[in-house]
């Protein structure tokens, strides 16, 4: 991984650009590297599983990889997105249910996004 960074870095200079060590973290996403498994990113989780024959992902050609990727929602995605909902409905209290719906999804067009996908549905459980 150590050698896939400085590769990155080499190009990333040549286009005038570098690491921030702060916010940069090496890891895998199918196995535990330093303590972590998969990264979040623009707040999504992304991260590989293993899973059998039948459900892997295949290469272009044709040959089984073992995992399946999943991105979800962020657990800080939701938890930002949850403190929103909770925001419009405490701020709302005298409106009809009608009018208060009409507000969260005008005001969250983001929940069906953040939900769409795979384990979306897991996530809205949890609202």
């Amino acid at each position: 991984m150590e050698a896939a960074q400085r590769a990155l870095s080499t190009w990333l200079a040549e286009i005038g650009l570098e690491f921030k060590p702060s916010k940069t973290r090496i890891t895998h996403t199918l196995h535990e590297h330093q303590g972590q498994v998969g990264f979040d990113f623009l707040g999504c989780t992304i991260r590989q599983f293993p899973v059998g024959h039948t459900r892997t992902g295949r290469t272009t050609s044709g040959q089984p990889l073992g995992f399946t990727t999943r991105i979800t929602p962020s657990k800080e995605a939701i938890t930002r997105h949850t403190a929103d909902l909770g925001t419009v409905i405490r701020h709302h209290r005298t409106v009809s249910q009608e009018e208060l719906i009409g507000l969260l999804t005008s005001q969250n067009p983001g929940l069906g996004g953040l939900l769409s996908g795979g384990g979306g549905a897991g996530r809205l459980r949890d609202l």
